[in-house]
């Protein structure tokens, strides 16, 4: 990672997640579906950027796995 790169993985102004409920009228009882949003949460664009890195890492190892058999 070049050193430019770290203010993008950086969340200047973190909040808590917030935490949404949908009803589920198709169920009975009618439960609620949680849905939480961690778009503004401190280690969102972290975990964004490690995932994308990770997986393009196992697809890589997977791709080069897969030639030799």
């Amino acid at each position: 990672m070049f050193r430019c790169d770290h203010h993008h993985l950086v969340n200047i102004k973190p909040t808590a997640s917030k935490l949404s409920v949908f009803i589920k009228t198709h169920k009975e009882n009618e439960p609620v579906g949680p849905v939480v949003n961690n778009t503004q949460a401190p280690s969102y664009k972290i975990t964004k950027y490690l995932n994308k890195r990770l997986n393009n890492l196992i697809n890589t190892i997977y791709v080069h796995h897969q030639e030799f058999i």
